[in-house]
């Protein structure tokens, strides 16, 4: 990331991360800790926008964590963890918290108890004060680090059973959706609708349970509640 934003920077090229945040901007926080409000312009546009969301955080979380976690007895706690650093979030005036694929880098390099969340924690309190320097950091340099991550998790494609289409098409709808669409939750929706199609349009009703059927509808719901919003 240093060698390509030197380089960016050598050839003029435009930070697209966003504008450096002043420190002073800090001293606006307190107006947004644990500042709740529940006068609303539109109840149907926030019901429709905390749906998506809800949608997003639940089946991105038990994705990333049924796919990273060796160990999946810890998916369980993980997901525990995730509710309340949600609720934590909300009280500190932060953006929903998610099992996020990048996660997958500290796993690769070792990390496995909570001392590695702690040290990224730290790290992320260092950074405001590095704000304005971060702000030169332009997106080509942090994309690098997203693929190659995306490319450490490639492996789990051989889990996937490619003797049987309505298997792996789903599966593979999901891969392509999620670039193609620019959106996680979308990218999952396509899957998750398709997995009970293929299996019922292959006469394999046996192999689909009421619970696929739930969630397929569920991620129609929140595909015509993303186009709404």
């Amino acid at each position: 990331m240093a060698i390509i934003t030197v380089i960016a920077l050598l050839l003029h090229v435009q930070s697209t991360t966003g504008a450096a945040i002043p420190i002073s901007e800090l001293t606006k926080y307190p107006h947004i800790l644990a500042h709740f409000g529940f006068v609303i312009p539109s109840w149907i546009k926030f019901i429709t926008a905390i749906f998506a969301m809800l949608m997003l955080m639940i089946f991105e979380g038990v994705g990333i964590c049924k796919g990273l976690l060796p160990d999946q007895s810890q998916v369980k706690p993980t997901l525990q963890a995730t509710g309340l650093s949600n609720i934590a979030a909300a009280i500190l005036g932060s953006s929903p918290t998610v099992d996020a694929a990048e996660a997958g880098a500290a796993i690769t390099a070792g990390g496995r108890t909570g001392i590695t969340s702690i040290t990224t924690g730290i790290l992320f309190l260092a950074s405001i004060i590095l704000t304005p320097i971060i702000g030169y950091i332009p997106s080509c340099a942090t994309t690098s680090i997203i693929i190659l991550t995306a490319c450490s998790m490639m492996g789990n494609i051989k889990m996937i059973n490619m003797d049987d289409f309505t298997d792996w098409f789903p599966a593979f709808l999901i891969i392509i959706m999620i670039p193609f669409t620019g959106n996680i939750s979308v990218g999952m929706a396509f899957g998750f609708i398709m997995y009970p199609i293929a299996k019922l349009v292959a006469g394999k009703r046996e192999e689909i349970n009421p619970i696929n059927i739930i969630i397929a509808l569920l991620f129609a719901a929140s595909l015509s509640v993303t186009a709404l919003i």
